[in-house]
């Protein structure tokens, strides 16, 4: 078994750890921000934790109504202006723990007093250093290029800051039910080794999400990119009409339809492809929307919106290893990747 399908079936349980051990530490984020005064969260990132990033980036503004925002590291490592971030807390995010243009940015960000944040596999990195607070993923060792087990486990950790900094209790029964429906997700996607074989998808493809689910979208397309080398590209529903829909129907695509308030304006996306003939990959526990496809995914419903994309990532990961296995590729090492990518 190819370490990335291992690690990809090991997430319900990574998640399950993360949601129980973590509460704590994201007690504690919750009581620091609000020791500050806290307004708005700036997410600093890069690749895959970016990804992460647009999840938290709307469920901290959707549920906790907190103003969130992603960071432009480069301001300060090329560019090298000041930061000015009153009553922000800004937090970092890596895998490795060794993003410099992250830790950077989380430096200019203390040295004028904003409190820090650090999500990390590595709790004896520089970058858990450098927070206030720094919760550690407990993923375990990550051996494929390709990240999976530590994208889902950073979506869980900011779950878990949003649910206390936005005094949603609540949602904390909703995150205990993330595994099960991550396990059910897996379980119901074995056919992609099937849709894998026989996908138009060889150069090039888009992938569509909206809202919590724009995550969802690019993290498949960079999944389908590193493994497959395909030029996958992902788009939020509403920026697709504004352009890149004329030059999609010669295109095959991948949708997430979900259950929430973006259903209706990914819905259709969904339909205007459909009538046009593109082939599409629909992935949704939505009947209306699986009826629009080529090739149909149906994923469990979760209780809340806040948990649906630690699942149905699930989905675009798998994909994305299947059509690599599907073309006789190794999806553990992409042809020029690392697993530590050093930006400044």
């Amino acid at each position: 078994m190819h370490d990335m399908l291992r690690e990809i079936l090991e997430q319900p349980q990574v998640v399950a750890r993360l949601v129980e051990n973590g509460r704590s530490l994201a007690r504690e984020v919750a009581r620091l921000a609000e020791s500050h005064d806290v307004q708005q969260v700036v997410f600093a990132a890069r690749g895959t934790s970016d990804h992460a990033a647009v999840y938290g980036q709307y469920l901290f503004q959707v549920e906790c109504g907190i103003a969130a925002f992603l960071a432009a590291p480069s301001v300060v490592t090329v560019y090298r202006k000041p930061l000015h971030l009153p009553k922000t807390m800004v937090i970092g995010i890596s895998q490795s723990g060794c993003a410099q243009d992250v830790m950077e940015y989380m430096s200019a960000a203390r040295e004028q007093g904003s409190p820090v944040v650090a999500i990390t596999n590595d709790p004896a990195s520089e970058l858990s250093r450098l927070a206030d607070i720094s919760i550690p993923l407990g993923a375990g060792v990550e051996k494929s290029v390709a990240a999976t087990k530590t994208y889902t486990a950073t979506l869980a950790a900011l779950a878990l800051i949003a649910a206390y900094m936005g005094n949603r209790t609540e949602a904390l029964d909703d995150l205990a039910e993330a595994p099960d429906l991550m396990d059910r997700t897996i379980k119901m996607s074995a056919g992609l080794q099937r849709i894998a074989a026989t996908s138009p998808i060889r150069s090039e493809c888009f992938v569509v999400g909206r809202g919590l689910n724009y995550a969802t979208a690019l993290e498949t397309a960079l999944k389908i990119m590193e493994t497959s080398y395909v030029l996958a590209r992902g788009y939020s529903a509403a920026d697709f009409l504004h352009g890149p829909v004329a030059a999609a129907q010669a295109v095959p695509g991948i949708i997430y339809v979900p259950h929430d308030e973006a259903r209706d304006s990914v819905l259709e996306v969904a339909r205007s492809l459909y009538s046009k003939g593109t082939h599409l990959t629909v992935v949704s526990s939505d009947r209306e929307a699986l009826g629009l496809s080529a090739d149909a995914v149906e994923v469990p419903k979760g209780r809340s919106r806040w948990v649906d994309p630690l699942a149905q990532i699930l989905v675009g990961q798998r994909l994305a290893y299947q059509i690599s296995v599907a073309r006789g590729l190794d999806p553990d090492t992409p042809r020029g990747l690392s697993k530590v990518t050093v930006t400044v």
